[in-house]
């Protein structure tokens, strides 16, 4: 005689349960997915934001974000995978983003910045173009221009700076300052290895490994390089310790360079506040771009 199985007692009625939705993920979720990932691709790597959307960069788009036909322009690039909401953590700690306290404080416009980058050699190229046109369709004279970038947005940039645009004004000749915070600050030549090894260089000896015409950069000599660091990650650590032998080791078998040789250095402890939004970076960036 047959025996009902209802599905509290774990029969094939459970299967079919586990087979519909693995058929609903596979039949749906994938799909989908690669739509949005295929989106993705199709967009531009760097994008102008405002309210919330991508926006061309054109005069009607740049007047809406100068505020009092202010000159100063602050430029702010998130990290890889980072948009306008990457400026707003730790801003209950602090009350206000850099951006918005530079624009009551000093007078600047913050420019907020969409990056989808994933260390291409092109993304160089497409933020030194976008910067040309936004200096080329703002409302008045850019005066001052100064890019704060966070994690390896500062090698996006550093990069960029070293790409001199066509155009009657080179967004280049105005920038005064580069704010990195968190970008490491050592790079050598080779291909990106994946695994552990990779991330304790990037962690513990803030070593990135990078194309070599990444490295043959030079400092312009009219911008001040300033790098933001975790005061922590200067520290010794046991791990690091442990550790240190192996990494001096590998810095002596390959070819390492301070990507940054005029840098500034300051330090922070993020053990309360992470680097975006820290009290202290607030008052250095008012002292910075006063």
């Amino acid at each position: 005689m047959a025996v009902p199985i209802s599905p509290d007692h774990g029969g094939p009625s459970d299967g079919l349960v586990r087979l519909g939705r693995w058929l609903a993920g596979r039949v749906v979720v994938e799909p989908l997915a690669r739509i949005a990932g295929d989106a993705r691709r199709q967009r531009p790597s760097l994008s102008l934001r405002v309210d919330g959307h991508d926006r061309a960069v054109e005069p009607g788009v740049a007047a809406r974000l100068a505020r009092d036909a202010s000159g100063r322009v602050l430029v702010l690039v998130p990290a890889s995978g980072g948009d306008e909401r990457t400026w707003r953590r730790g801003v209950d700690g602090t009350g206000a983003t850099y951006g918005d306290r530079l624009a009551a404080v000093l007078g600047w416009s913050p420019v907020p910045l969409r990056h989808d980058g994933a260390g291409d050699p092109e993304d160089g190229l497409v933020l030194g173009a976008l910067l040309q046109r936004l200096v080329e369709s703002w409302p008045v004279p850019v005066t001052r221009l100064v890019l704060v970038a966070e994690g390896d947005a500062g090698l996006l940039v550093r990069g960029a700076l070293a790409v001199r645009q066509p155009g009657c004004r080179p967004w280049t000749d105005l920038v005064t300052e580069l704010v990195m915070l968190g970008t490491p600050q050592l790079g050598t030549a080779g291909e990106p290895r994946p695994g552990i090894g990779r991330r304790l260089e990037e962690d513990l000896a803030g070593l990135v490994v990078v194309g070599p015409e990444v490295l043959d950069v030079p400092p312009l000599g009219h911008v001040d390089y300033l790098v933001v660091t975790d005061r922590a990650a200067s520290r010794p650590h046991p791990v690091g310790r442990a550790l240190g032998g192996l990494l001096r080791w590998r810095r002596r078998s390959r070819r390492v360079h301070d990507l940054f040789p005029t840098a500034e250095r300051f330090e922070v402890s993020t053990r309360a506040h992470p680097l975006v939004n820290h009290p202290e970076i607030h008052d250095a960036l008012l002292r910075w771009l006063a």
